[in-house]
């Protein structure tokens, strides 16, 4: 088999509603050498027929995309995720972009992730993997994307991971105004998913949805911020210990936080 035969793979992978194929699936299918796989495999990509964004891993660039070379993440990242056998899910400024937040367009793909997995970029897609020890299963949602299913963190999570990494979203000012924008926040189930973070994440999350959404029920939320205990938190961890405290949730202000609304 020559190195331009294997070319007939790929358009059938795709014909198939498959992009991505590992060395040893291609070698199976083709019946070729291990060596003429690679080379192959080599040449389709020198083409920008195919790219790997994981090693062993390949995927197959439909015609619409062979001028760049790559296609976007949400075509490939599920199929990434179970070939490094990672959990995941799509979180934060990305989440909330597909649930139709708009203001904060991020540069960034964000995937949070149950392992350390370090960051990359493929083509103009800069992919940020946020480590976390555990994943909240029962609030990810698996949605159709334009090549494979996606875990999307839904709504309410979204929220409460965005209160606590405000830094990969621009700061609070960016999160708040993503707050304001994300549908069916629901405050009691918020306020379970908030069970799992610090009391301080649950007192900032609670404080910026008071600000912005007068929509949601925070009594819940509140309990678990337990604000009459303990020193007050630091809006913003990473500034100086000055400003007001807002005694409902314990927080002290010292940053000021103005949303796009």
């Amino acid at each position: 088999m020559t190195r331009t035969d294997f070319f007939g793979l790929w358009d059938q992978l795709l014909s198939e509603g498959t992009n991505t194929v590992t060395i040893d699936e291609v070698e199976s299918r083709t019946g070729a050498t291990r060596n003429a796989v690679y080379l192959g495999v080599k040449y389709a990509m020198d083409r920008k027929r195919l790219f790997s964004p994981a090693r062993g891993l390949y995927v197959v660039v439909p015609a619409e995309y062979r001028s760049i070379g790559f296609v976007p993440a949400t075509h490939f990242i599920d199929p990434m995720m179970n070939h490094l056998a990672i959990d995941y899910y799509l979180g934060l400024a990305t989440a909330a972009g597909w649930w139709g937040s708009s203001h904060h367009a991020s540069q960034e793909f964000q995937v949070i992730v149950n392992g350390r997995l370090p960051d990359r970029t493929i083509g103009k897609v800069r992919l940020r993997f946020i480590s976390r020890a555990r994943l909240d299963d029962k609030a990810i949602r698996r949605v159709a994307g334009p090549r494979t299913m996606l875990n999307v963190s839904a709504p309410n999570l979204t929220a409460v991971d965005l209160a606590a990494n405000p830094a990969h979203v621009g700061g609070l000012s960016n999160v708040a105004t993503i707050l304001a924008e994300l549908p069916d926040l629901d405050g009691p189930r918020i306020a379970t998913l908030a069970k799992h973070r610090t009391r301080a994440d649950a007192r900032r999350l609670g404080w910026l949805l008071s600000l912005v959404r007068h929509d949601v029920n925070l009594r819940a939320l509140m309990n678990v911020a337990d604000p009459h205990h303990g020193q007050p938190t630091l809006l913003a961890s990473n500034k100086p210990r000055t400003g007001q405290v807002d005694n409902d949730w314990n927080v002290l202000v010292n940053t000021n936080v103005e949303p796009d609304l």
